[in-house]
């Protein structure tokens, strides 16, 4: 069930005498991020990907309201990838980007799931 944060506003700010309302605002936003980051009690599961050849990014569709925080896991072919950087990448395999084959593993860019061999 979604809540808005209006929505808890009114049983935050008896217990903060004084605070402005946009400060309980952000504090809540903080506090619920700060939650699921660490807890990961929030998970999606997207639909299947479709990686393009040529293209070493896939994106994901995540629900309106979200933002994907981290890859839990990732298959391809039924095959788990390895989590890595992208700066990994560029320091150990120079020209992964044009690479073509199978992926061995995955890293969680800004709004883009970079695979590579």
């Amino acid at each position: 069930m979604m809540v808005k944060y209006d929505e808890l506003i009114p049983e935050i700010i008896p217990d903060v005498a004084g605070c402005p309302v946009p400060l309980a605002k952000r504090t809540l936003r903080n506090a619920c991020v700060d939650f699921f980051k660490r807890s990961e009690a929030w998970v999606h599961h997207p639909t299947p990907l479709t990686p393009v050849a040529g293209l070493p990014e896939l994106y994901i569709d995540v629900p309106e309201g979200t933002r994907c925080y981290k890859i839990l896991t990732f298959d391809y072919k039924g095959k788990k990838l390895e989590p890595t950087s992208e700066v990994l990448l560029d320091d150990r395999i120079p020209g992964w980007r044009e690479a073509q084959g199978q992926p061995k593993v995955f890293f969680k860019g800004c709004g883009s799931l970079g695979t590579t061999l």
